[in-house]
């Protein structure tokens, strides 16, 4: 589970930063034009996907489909970039695991 350090948003997307094991990574969110899915900076070896952040009095949760390394943890889904844009403030986990 990753600590986000911060998350704000930028036009129609978010961009931040988020924390695991004393290592910082970029962090962008943003509506799916190419359908729903997640890249990260590290290797992953699933390829269903479930992205949830998580915080004080709030949740949201998605199923994405891996596609790949990026610079950024990148995660492309309606469903989180709408939730957040009501609820930035609260975001505290980002957690990842497999989709079965």
């Amino acid at each position: 589970m990753l600590k986000i350090l911060n998350l704000s948003i930028q036009e129609s997307y978010f961009v931040g930063r988020c924390e695991l094991d004393g290592i910082e990574y970029s962090l962008n969110i943003q509506n799916q034009s190419g359908g729903k899915v997640v890249k990260f900076p590290f290797e992953y070896d699933e390829d269903k996907v479930l992205i949830r952040i998580s915080g004080k009095d709030i949740q949201v949760q998605d199923e994405l489909q891996f596609k790949g390394k990026s610079e950024w943890i990148e995660i492309y889904s309606n469903t989180i970039t709408n939730y957040l844009a009501d609820h930035q403030q609260g975001s505290e986990w980002l957690e990842i695991s497999p989709s079965h």
